[in-house]
Formats: structure tokens, sequence, C-alpha cells
């Protein structure tokens, strides 16, 4: 067992002590969130839950900032309010893209795109942690300009395909096409 949190067994004999591991999933699972930026690989992505903000437009527009200003206070309430009986680093932001129009994406056209931005959270993590987590930002006053469309969600995106991206927002398109050449 790695080092990390120390939590009791609890049950009938609470002074019981033993280290529960700190989860980290960009190291715990480095193949999902460090893809290779030369090739696209294909993997079977497992069951993960999420923080999820819904959108639609530009990676660099004012509404998927906001998603981002939101996600982080949440994700981080949640952690602090979880520890120490749980402990984990908060894992990287993850956005789905897509569009609703037939045809090729419209690359020229981010305005068009729509998005999920997320934030992985381990699988202790419940409902009610997340709307404790909600409630805790809103009532400190912490700037989270889209907290009331933060969900709580599973994603089972099973058989993917990746690539990273390295760069600006401008020049994601030609990773894009990488992608799409590749399906």
């Amino acid at each position: 067992i790695k080092a990390g949190t120390v939590a009791t067994t609890g049950g009938t004999n609470p002074g019981i002590w033993y280290l529960m591991p700190k989860i980290d999933f960009k190291k715990d699972y480095k193949r999902f969130f460090n893809p290779p930026d030369a090739r696209v690989v294909e993997e079977d992505i497992p069951l993960f839950r999420y923080l999820m903000v819904d959108g639609e437009g530009a990676p660099g527009g004012q509404e998927y900032m906001d998603a981002i200003a939101t996600l982080y206070p949440v994700a981080y309430t949640l952690k602090f309010a979880l520890k120490p009986q749980h402990d984990f680093t908060i894992g990287p932001l993850e956005t789905l893209w897509w569009h609703d129009s037939s045809g090729a994406f419209p690359l020229a056209d981010p305005s068009r795109w729509k998005w999920t931005a997320m934030i992985i959270v381990p699988d202790f993590v419940t409902e009610e942690h997340v709307a404790a987590a909600i409630d805790s930002v809103r009532s400190k006053g912490k700037p989270a300009p889209l907290l009331d469309r933060v969900r709580f969600d599973v994603l089972d995106e099973g058989r993917s395909v990746q690539i990273m991206h390295i760069g600006p927002y401008e020049a994601e398109p030609a990773t894009i096409h990488r992608l799409h050449d590749y399906i």
C-alpha cells in the first residue's frame, strides 16, 4: 500500500488504523490521461464518475472558460470535505466535443461546437457529497458562474480513439483531422 490517508476501519473497533492510498488518476490511469501526441491510439476506457458542465461554443469562449472556473472550485471543495477519510488528486480537465449537424465536424466554426467539460472524481464520491460541495461553494460566494449547471454523472466511453493535442486551441483542427482520418 502506498502512503496515503489515515483512516479507521470503523465497525466495532475504531481504534485500528490503516493507510488508504491516495487516488491519482493521472498516475493510476496514465495511458488514458496521457496519450501520445504523435499518433492516434485505441483504448477501452472504463466507466468513470465526473463533475460535468454542458455548453456550446469555442474552446476559448466565455461559456467554456466559465465552466472551467466553476468545475475547479467544486472539485477542490469536494476533495477537502472528504479528507482525511479519503484523499485524491484533482483530475485533469477533460472535454467531450461534438456537433448536432450532419456532415463533417465544423472545424472552421467552433461557435457551433457542443461540449461537456469534466473533472473525474473517485468512486466513493456520491451525489450527496457533490450537492454539499456545490452548496458550500455557493455559500462562500466563490466565483463559480455556472454553478447551477454542474452535474454529477457516470461516463462509460468504452472503445475510444485518443491523441494528445499540444498547443493553442487555434491549432487543434489539425489534431482533430488526424482523429477523423483514423476513424
